[in-house]
């Protein structure tokens, strides 16, 4: 049987005779060959809000990650039987986790140990600083400020300035 011209042009049907034998692709009839795309064509995943695709540019090494979000539209029984079929807690799926955590962990630690001197109040409050540019008790005394051992001091100064 050959495949009719619609067939021969859809970029869905030469995917799916590439990977078919060609005598077993020659056994399927129009209803049936329809039948097929229909029911690929209602899993097509569509565009998703969230749609990072990556492949890591390894030497002989082939790795890929694949990160998809958006609306949950499955119904209940396909999800019990993909988390049947695809459960979580696999070791692969372990390892991934435990990275990806201690990568998030470093990060807030790192982020945290930035940031927590400038939450401290005792770290923003004003403090008495050497204006060092001022030389002359005269010249210090003008800008509001402190002359003490011959040093020009800033009573207010921040140090987050």
């Amino acid at each position: 049987m050959s495949k009719s011209p619609i067939q021969q042009n859809d970029p869905f049907f030469q995917n799916f005779f590439a990977d078919i034998p060609p005598s077993m692709g020659n056994t399927f009839s129009d209803d049936q060959l329809n039948a097929v795309k229909q029911a690929f064509g209602a899993r097509s995943w569509g565009s998703h809000p969230v749609d990072i695709r990556y492949s890591t540019p390894i030497p002989f090494l082939r790795f890929y990650l694949v990160l998809l979000a958006g609306r949950e539209r499955r119904s209940r029984q396909r999800l019990r039987n993909q988390r049947n079929m695809y459960p979580l807690w696999t070791p692969g799926n372990i390892v991934a986790i435990a990275i990806f955590g201690a990568m998030v962990a470093t990060s807030a630690i790192a982020l945290f140990s930035f940031l927590a001197p400038h939450l401290n109040p005792a770290t923003t409050a004003p403090s008495p600083t050497v204006i060092p540019w001022l030389k002359t008790a005269e010249d210090c005394e003008q800008t509001g400020r402190i002359w003490d051992n011959d040093q020009c001091l800033d009573p207010e100064h921040s140090p987050n300035f």
